[in-house]
């Protein structure tokens, strides 16, 4: 990783003060989990208070999945691969997420619009290391299932695990299927994927 990365990685993390764990799970392939251990080691030494966890235990999909946990909870948050390019800024504004450091908002209705949403939501989020578009769906997506434990976000780079992408048939990036169904996820803020979902899955929200 480049020192300006490194120097992005301190000043972002910087402020932590909840322990958080990196929960790597293993890989089919060795070297896929022995390079994305290395890669989330270097993130955690950043910050004393983020630590790496390893279960070389071969996933269902055959990739490295990285589980961002708050107090060993887990958050939901995950990353499938090493995310690298515009997925770095994604990576570290979910970790930000996670320790609750961008989660206050003086939009109190976006809050409640979110936590009052009651069905469990499985989502994928399918994005490329080079698209912007990508980066700000991923980041609103991951603000989201910060505030609601109901929810649950894949980030998938689709050069990374290009068979899921195939899966579900994803034609373009950013992609997001909610439950197995593709979602228009609007102006890729916050407020638009609430609206999305609530539009969707037809949740209630809480006042007017």
């Amino acid at each position: 990783m480049g020192r300006d990365n490194l120097e992005e990685i301190r000043m972002q993390l910087a402020g932590i003060d909840k322990q958080l764990t990196l929960f790597v799970k293993g890989a089919i392939e060795t070297q896929s989990l022995d390079a994305a251990v290395a890669f989330m080691n270097e993130i955690a030494a950043a910050s004393p208070s983020i630590t790496v966890r390893v279960d070389d235990t071969a996933t269902e999909d055959g990739y490295a999945i990285t589980e961002i946990c708050r107090e060993d909870i887990p958050t939901g948050v995950m990353f499938y691969g090493i995310p690298v390019g515009k997925e770095l800024s994604v990576f570290l504004q979910a970790i930000r997420n996670a320790a609750g450091l961008d989660l206050v908002t003086s939009d109190d209705k976006l809050r409640e619009r979110i936590i009052d949403l009651k069905r469990p939501m499985d989502i994928y989020t399918f994005v490329s290391y080079d698209c912007d578009s990508c980066a700000k769906v991923a980041k609103a997506l991951d603000t989201v299932v910060c505030l609601n434990p109901l929810f649950s976000n894949r980030v998938i780079d689709i050069q990374a695990a290009p068979h899921i992408a195939r899966d579900f048939n994803v034609q373009s990036v950013p992609a997001v299927y909610a439950n197995g169904d593709l979602l228009d996820t609007g102006n890729e803020s916050p407020s638009a994927v609430a609206t999305a979902l609530v539009s969707k899955f037809g949740a209630t929200l809480t006042g007017p």
